[in-house]
Formats: C-alpha cells, structure tokens, sequence
C-alpha cells in the first residue's frame, strides 16, 4: 500500500483537503476526484492499473506505488509557475525485481 503525502502524511481523501485550494475541493475538480479515486485504492486506481497493464510496456505491468507526493509542484521548461501536479507516484523496486519507476497525474 503506497504512503501518500503532501505536506504532511495523508491518511484519507480528506487529508488532500487545502492543498490544492479551496476552489478546488469540489466534486468533478480534479484535485477532489484524484484524492477519492487515488487513495482508497492504496495506489493505482484499479482503471489506471489495467490501462498501464495493457499498454505493452513490462516496466508499467504490474505496478504497485510505494510513495505518491499530492500536489507537488513541478517545474517545466517554461517560464511560468511550476505546474502542481495533483498526484506524482514512486515505486522504489517493480514487482518483478526491476529498478524503480514512478508515474504522474495532472487532471484538468
């Protein structure tokens, strides 16, 4: 089951509230729909899981999440504000014995 942090541990969708701003803690935005589909399923949502499975690419089968970092900022090659991707999730060894990989989410 993967740790899910912000600024602090978070321990249910709830805990996401205030992260992303308050204009953003309701139904259909995505901070709100990341939170309740990302952290009751301790990880992938099982949607994400079988999407990643059959995408035909081995490092992605089978990917379990020890660690997502909520609403971290991220900065790109622009010269804008770092985007805050709702979710960035890190494995630290793949479920077949690989070195680690991550993932990230950004919902619009």
């Amino acid at each position: 089951m993967a740790l899910f942090c912000g600024y602090r541990r978070l321990r249910n969708p709830d805990d996401w509230r205030g992260l992303a701003g308050s204009e953003n803690w309701v139904p259909g935005r995505s901070a709100h729909e990341f939170a309740h589909a990302w952290q009751p399923n301790g990880g992938l949502p099982p949607a994400v899981a079988s999407a990643l499975d059959r995408a035909g690419v081995e490092a992605l089968r089978g990917l379990v999440l020890d660690l997502c970092l909520v609403e971290k900022p991220v900065v790109l090659d622009t010269k804008r504000a770092p985007s805050m991707t709702e979710l960035n999730g890190l494995r630290a060894q793949h479920s077949g014995g690989d070195r680690g990989s991550g993932c990230g989410g950004e919902g619009r």
